[in-house]
């Protein structure tokens, strides 16, 4: 039963990871692309005009949407469950996006970077991604990690070819990569309806007692949770200038493309699948206990890979970043510990987001008060400290509240782990290299 599980948990995966390896492809190209044209100044100007809105939408609660829409679809396959979280999300931001849109010189005053046009065009970005992000979530809720490999592909290649063709062909800057974004997320928004009206979803009532309460707390989570780096990056505003911004974001890029998601993909198939676990806690349990112990295992390998190949890398295909290079191991560090998300992911399926509300708010103030400080001190590096002590703090946390409750979930993968991990791994790869084989054997 437990290997059957496995190879149903590595099979979806595969599309996950395939997905990731795809945006990890075309955004290494992309961060090439752009980041080398428009220079450390307004690539960070940029990077943190994006981070700042995005944000802000979060604090409004729209993740919770998402993340509701992951947790109650595979037990409801309701499309009226999915079809008013999309119409609630798609109001919302389309109401905040014009308030923002009419009034951008508050959002250039609060944030002291920017400009009113940028503003308005990166809201527009911000409003698409809401969307389009609703719907890769009802696809990651019913399992569809193919489709949402397609989606994936397509987005990456758009944006990288659009926003390629913007900076080389008509010597284009930052707007218009701003526009490439834009028309790549709209392809693939109305690719991804197209997907969601054919999926196989009930038209049957749902119990909204359950859902509401979870999306509240969900929702109160992102308040306090992105709140508190909503606040963090109005002191970056205020006290970092942008062409080291510029190296931030660029190395947060690096580290999140050699750490980050070639591990995520593991929680985007995690949620639905132990979600489906409910009424069996103890597979759910074991199910944690492997994602932890995996993302332990390979965190600390991409993480060795990044401080020791990244400095090299940075120099040699990013070199009027090079400055920044000294962020490599702070990110190591941060990245590696990381594995809070498979435990908040546990939280959530069992409708325990409480828990994380108190590990968020509880590390909230330390973090705000330290980010205020630690900036003005060490620049950048302080805003990465910040980082890795709000997530110490959630992860002590979790630790304490599992063994208090007696959840049987372990941490340290032992010489079994390693083997079990290493055999499914192994068996993938042959089937996948077995299927290419046939597939080119018969072109």
């Amino acid at each position: 039963m437990v290997q059957n599980n496995a190879d149903e948990f590595v099979k979806n995966s595969a599309f996950s990871y395939a997905a990731k390896a795809i945006s990890i492809l075309l955004g290494f190209l992309y961060l090439f692309v752009v980041a080398n044209s428009l220079g450390p100044e307004e690539y960070g100007n940029l990077a943190f005009m994006m981070d700042f809105l995005a944000t802000g939408a979060l604090v409004l609660g729209f993740n919770a949407l998402a993340e509701t829409l992951v947790v109650f679809i595979p037990k409801t396959m309701s499309r009226k469950l999915s079809g008013t979280f999309l119409k609630i999300g798609f109001l919302i931001s389309a109401l905040l996006s014009v308030l923002a849109y009419i009034f951008p010189e508050t959002v250039v005053w609060i944030a002291q970077k920017g400009t009113p046009e940028l503003v308005q065009l990166v809201v527009a970005v911000v409003f698409l991604n809401v969307v389009s992000t609703l719907i890769i979530s009802i696809l990651t809720g019913t399992k569809n990690f193919g489709k949402i490999l397609q989606l994936a592909f397509t987005e990456n290649i758009l944006n990288l070819g659009l926003a390629s063709l913007f900076l080389f062909y008509f010597n284009g800057g930052v707007i218009e990569v701003v526009y490439a974004k834009m028309i790549s997320l709209l392809s693939i928004i109305v690719i991804g309806w197209i997907f969601y009206r054919k999926l196989p979803l009930s038209d049957a009532d749902v119990s909204w007692g359950e859902i509401k309460k979870f999306g509240f707390l969900s929702a109160a989570l992102g308040f306090v949770r992105r709140g508190s780096t909503q606040i963090i990056l109005v002191f970056v505003g205020w006290f970092i200038e942008q062409g080291k911004l510029g190296f931030y974001y660029l190395m947060l890029k690096i580290s999140t493309y050699f750490v980050e998601l070639p591990i995520t993909s593991l929680n985007n198939v995690l949620l639905p699948t132990i979600s489906a676990q409910e009424k069996d806690p103890e597979k759910m349990q074991r199910t944690v206990s492997l994602s932890v112990k995996f993302y332990l295992l390979v965190s600390a390998l991409f993480s060795l890979i990044l401080v020791l190949i990244g400095p090299l890398f940075v120099a040699l295909i990013f070199p009027g970043y090079s400055e920044g290079i000294y962020l490599l191991p702070l990110f190591a560090v941060y990245f590696l510990m990381g594995f809070d998300i498979s435990l908040g992911t546990f939280y959530r399926a069992i409708k325990r987001i409480d828990i994380i509300l108190k590990s968020s708010s509880i590390a909230a103030i330390p973090t705000i008060i330290s980010g205020y400080f630690l900036l003005q001190e060490f620049s950048v590096a302080g805003l990465v400290i910040a980082l890795i002590l709000n997530r110490g703090i959630q992860v002590i946390y979790f630790y304490l509240d599992i063994r208090k409750h007696g959840y049987k979930i372990q941490f340290i993968p032992n010489a079994k782990d390693i083997k079990f991990f290493y055999s499914i791994a192994s068996e993938s790869a042959k089937k996948a290299v077995n299927k290419a084989s046939y597939f080119f054997s018969k072109r």
